[in-house]
């Protein structure tokens, strides 16, 4: 028997570093006001900020779209492959970042 895997679209869009548009969104582990966890077919997605906050959630159509200050945007995995936090271990952060 064939298996197919069909590649979910994932998508992230920043605009003047006061919204972020996130696609291909598959869960929301967690979310305040500085701090947002994605769960995305690309890995755990973190956005950081000030005064964030949910403008548009969409999990049927896996969009969210997050109001704020924007700090950084970073995929995190941790060294096992989980996508749940280590504790104590070391994260790897890998893709992009954007710093105030």
């Amino acid at each position: 028997m064939i298996e197919s895997h069909k590649e979910v679209a994932h998508d992230v869009r920043m605009t003047n570093r006061r919204m972020v548009e996130v696609t291909g969104v598959q869960a929301v582990d967690r979310f305040d006001r500085e701090l947002f966890v994605l769960k995305t077919p690309r890995g755990m997605l973190h956005i950081q900020g000030e005064s964030l906050r949910i403008k548009n959630l969409v999990l049927e159509k896996g969009f969210l779209a997050v109001e704020g200050e924007m700090h950084s945007i970073a995929y995190v995995e941790s060294k096992t492959g989980s996508m749940k936090s280590t504790g104590g271990r070391s994260l790897k952060q890998t893709v992009y970042r954007w710093f105030t």
